[in-house]
């Protein structure tokens, strides 16, 4: 199996320069089947051939490299008729010569399916193009009751992945990734981004504990599977703070340094901004952005009970 990719050298001069920076140095060979399959999938993430990674003796590391994510992770493909088409005819072939990748953890497959693509989608589109990215990311958006439904019959079972997400959970996600589009100095690699601006109302839904001024220090464990919410923790009221100190203009510092914001899209920012006060947002929430305002030199990190001892 062979697909098409771009022929210009520069795009094959990145190719190679992200494969040994990114997935060699990430994906260290320490046996021979290991080393063999990172081999086989060069070709498929460089040359479009997935030909030498299919032909390879059986083996945990080829399984694991078969698998949906894994070859999607690596795609070459850039332009989007081409990528659809592609997904829908791996997944054929996988059904019907691999029913044991396929059909692994049946009874999971779809809640597996909706939420690592939708993390995936909505994350960096470093190896693809923003425009399969976005296209893609569409089909994992929830409705307004939370279930996503893929649009796309799969494998020679017809399987339509369908299953619920937390909304609050898709608010939090995507205003997030948002901010590292519109303030990061990588922001580039979420351009995709900008037509999930009106998906950050359903942040109003958040368990309020997001905003304390305490940071919650739990042990971290496995979240329960959506469309329950996920846990609070820490990290994630970092992460809020963090959005929300940048969407109102509040620098970060910097090895000791005031470092002034970026401001990568500033029609996308007043759009996101607009939404959010547009919100009946709980008082904690209101108390959060004073937080933040009040300790601009450390209010992603800071926790109000270093105050209270």
């Amino acid at each position: 199996m062979k697909v098409s990719v771009p022929s210009n050298a520069e795009w094959r001069q990145q190719r190679e320069k992200d494969w040994q920076d990114v997935i060699v140095a990430g994906s260290p060979a320490d046996t021979k089947e290991a080393f063999e399959v990172l081999a086989a999938r060069r070709h498929w993430f460089i040359d479009g051939d997935l030909g030498p990674l299919m032909s390879l003796p059986d083996t945990y590391y080829k399984d694991e490299a078969l698998d949906l994510p894994a070859i999607l992770d690596l795609c070459p493909i850039i332009d989007v008729d081409p990528y659809v088409d592609f997904i829908q005819c791996y997944c054929l072939w996988l059904s019907e010569e691999r029913p044991d990748i396929w059909t692994y953890r049946f009874e999971h497959r779809d809640v597996d399916f909706i939420s690592h693509f939708f993390f995936r989608y909505s994350g960096s589109h470093r190896f693809s193009s923003r425009a399969i990215f976005e296209h893609m990311l569409a089909m994992f958006l929830p409705d307004a009751s939370g279930l996503v439904t893929f649009p796309l019959s799969l494998g020679k079972d017809g399987w339509q992945p369908k299953h619920p997400l937390a909304l609050c959970d898709v608010s939090k996600s995507l205003l997030t990734k948002l901010g590292r589009y519109l303030f990061n100095d990588d922001g580039h690699l979420f351009s995709h981004l900008p037509f999930t601006v009106p998906f950050v109302k359903y942040i109003q839904d958040l368990d309020v504990q997001h905003y304390d001024t305490v940071l919650i220090k739990t042990k971290a464990r496995p979240p329960a599977p959506p469309p329950t919410p996920r846990r609070v923790v820490a990290a994630s009221q970092e992460l809020i703070r963090e959005s929300i100190g940048q969407l109102f203009g509040v620098n970060q510092m910097v090895d000791g340094r005031n470092v002034p914001l970026l401001h990568n899209d500033p029609i996308t920012e007043q759009k996101l901004r607009a939404v959010i006060e547009g919100l009946a947002m709980p008082k904690e929430y209101y108390n959060m952005v004073e937080f933040i305002h009040a300790h601009p030199e450390d209010y992603i990190y800071r926790s109000e009970e270093w105050r209270r001892c």
